[in-house]
């Protein structure tokens, strides 16, 4: 597994962009070696265009990142709410999350009516992952301090 990190920051508008050039070469790697090859694309954006295929003008990722699990049990558990977890606190957000891939209602979300958002389950065998592993570690670390 490849995680790609913070793929919102890659501006890219040519007609076939990287991040789907790269999903094709790993798939074709994948089916010459008869490895199982996996991306993981991590975006803030939470864009379903991330997950849909190729043919359907998107990038192709097998899967998509969703730090809003980790967002929405560290605010749970900590209670902090400020910076990027202010749109996070309550059950909501995680069950949100849980159902439907990522969280839609952060403000900085906030799309024109032109994009409307869309969960991460409208995309035909869409995978988000989350990492309890990591969200237990960062939440030690904030809680426990460097100790």
């Amino acid at each position: 597994m490849l995680r790609l990190d913070a793929i919102h920051g890659i501006f890219d508008a040519s007609a076939f962009p990287f991040l789907a050039e790269l999903s094709k070469e790993v798939d074709a790697l994948a089916d010459r070696t008869g490895r199982i090859v996996s991306l993981v694309a991590e975006s803030d954006l939470n864009d379903t265009r991330v997950l849909r295929s190729r043919c359907e003008g998107g990038l192709g990722m097998p899967s998509q990142w969703s730090d809003d699990f980790h967002h929405s049990v560290h605010t749970l558990l900590t209670g902090e709410n400020s910076g990027y977890y202010e749109d996070f606190g309550g059950v909501e957000p995680l069950a949100g999350t849980l159902k439907q891939g990522w969280y839609y209602g952060r403000s900085i979300l906030a799309a024109p009516a032109a994009t409307p958002w869309q969960s991460a389950a409208s995309v035909q065998g869409a995978r988000t992952m989350w990492s309890v592993r990591r969200t237990t570690t960062k939440l030690a670390t904030a809680l426990l301090g460097n100790a």
